[in-house]
């Protein structure tokens, strides 16, 4: 949590370190407020009051209404997280800067990246040049088309159990047009291809 705000969010670490706490507390169901977090006596005592939740996060929104996260702050993350899922992170999928928040140097994310990257097939399709089939073995996988260093296998090691290789969850998007109204409208939507159920639904 520190990783995303002080690397994507771009605010300073003990800032950043700050927001990380407020986060925790936002979500564990105790009162208790880590070293720099907030919970309800902060969040009362606040010119419009309400309750810190105690809970999961519904939607990604909800982090505006955590201690310290600013909306400019939030507008540079937004598209680098999610409250879908199960908690891994999909290394066949994730953009650079979120393996770089998970730990990775900017050098082994870009690895991961060259190793994932579409060419096209005899029939013209895109297909992906290389796939991660499980965790256990990224290493190894990685290691047949990019030289690591000791660190960077250390780095590897150290992300993997924070790391998934498929998703279940996808962001979709449509987009309408009344021709006689002259007007748009966009539909935002999640689904959750294990559960085949629509899991979120908005419309503009």
């Amino acid at each position: 949590l520190k990783n995303l705000f002080e690397k994507i969010a771009l605010v300073e670490p003990d800032e950043a370190d700050a927001i990380a706490d407020s986060i925790i507390d936002w979500r564990d169901e105790d009162d208790v407020a880590h070293k720099s977090g907030k919970e309800n006596d902060y969040y009362r005592s606040l010119e419009r009051p309400y309750d810190c939740k105690n809970s999961d996060f519904e939607v990604k929104e909800e982090l505006l209404w955590v201690a310290g996260v600013r909306p400019e702050m939030f507008d540079r993350i937004k598209d680098h997280i999610t409250v879908h899922g199960e908690g891994a992170v999909n290394v066949n999928t994730a953009d650079a800067p979120v393996l770089v928040t998970l730990g990775m140097d900017e050098e082994l994310a870009e690895k991961v990246i060259r190793f994932r990257t579409v060419s096209s097939s005899k029939k013209g399709d895109e297909v992906p040049e290389g796939i991660f089939d499980d965790t256990a073995s990224i290493v190894d996988l990685l290691s047949t088309t990019e030289s690591l260093s000791g660190n960077e296998i250390t780095q590897l090691q150290r992300v993997v159990p924070m790391l998934g290789v498929r998703s279940d969850n996808f962001k979709g998007y449509i987009l309408g047009s009344y021709v006689q109204e002259g007007k748009k409208e966009e539909i935002v939507f999640v689904y959750d291809r294990k559960e085949q159920i629509l899991k979120s639904w908005r419309e503009w």
